[in-house]
């Protein structure tokens, strides 16, 4: 990457390459979607612990993605950031499922300075919210370009409303 090494302990990171959406299979569990990942079918590694957020917000710079797998704008912005981290993604994308993972994800808005939302794409650099955005607002393309400005322009926040 781009934007720098990252080494996990964890099981290796999802290769950029996607095929079926995470969410296809509503009866599928956090274990079943992360192996998928693991085997290059998906591009977003959902966490589960504070332990693996610690880990995310060590990283250089990340994407992480907070989802609700019973909210139609949230599924509408998955395939997003799906197609962002396919496509472009310069940057590990992360996911935290909101419904199975509350306190982590509210944890996550907590420790980042912003107000939690879902869907909400925010964009890490060195474990700090560099931006971020939710609903309708997360396109691939505003990923994309946004990933762009804020890794040239340098480490200031901004939101886009």
């Amino acid at each position: 990457s781009e934007y720098g090494a990252i080494a996990f302990s964890w099981p290796a990171l999802p290769s950029r390459c996607c095929g079926a959406s995470f969410w296809d299979n509503a009866g599928e569990t956090m274990t079943d979607r992360n192996k998928e990942a693991e085997s290059g079918q998906a591009g977003i590694h959902f966490i589960d612990t504070t332990e693996e957020l610690d880990q995310v917000l060590g990283l250089p710079a990340a994407l992480l993605f907070k989802h609700s797998t019973r909210c139609g704008p949230s599924r509408r912005a998955l395939a997003e950031v799906e197609r962002y981290s396919c496509e472009d993604g310069a940057l590990h994308v992360f996911g935290i499922d909101v419904l199975q993972q509350r306190g982590l994800s509210r944890q996550a808005a907590e420790r980042l300075g912003i107000k939690h939302e879902s869907p909400q794409a925010i964009l890490l650099r060195r474990g700090t919210a560099a931006w971020d955005v939710s609903h309708h607002r997360v396109t691939a393309e505003r990923l994309r370009t946004t990933v762009e400005e804020v890794f040239s322009d340098g480490p200031q926040r901004r939101t886009d409303g």
